[in-house]
């Protein structure tokens, strides 16, 4: 059963465009390359293209407000964590 469909009945269920899935298969294909380039980065993808990345998704979110009528939807917004993860011990 997808997870949308075990949201309670008052959830509003999230909106996708129809490239967003290709979007996520994008990214994953592209995953070590995006690290070495956006690592510690907010990424915007638009029909498998980063259009704007930044440190701070708020900075981020408002330029692509000025771009795209609705970029919560229209783009697919990802963390990039940066290039090495330390583990604690």
């Amino acid at each position: 059963m997808p997870i949308v469909e075990r949201l309670p009945s008052d959830t509003p269920k999230p909106e996708f465009r129809k490239w967003t899935q290709e979007d996520f298969k994008w990214v994953s294909e592209h995953w070590e390359e995006l690290k070495k380039k956006h690592g510690g980065s907010f990424i915007a993808v638009y029909k498998k293209e980063v259009v704007d990345y930044d440190r701070d998704i708020s900075a981020l979110a408002k330029r692509l407000k000025n771009r795209f009528e609705n970029p919560e939807i229209d783009t697919l917004i990802i963390y990039i964590p940066p290039r090495e993860i330390k583990m604690l011990k």
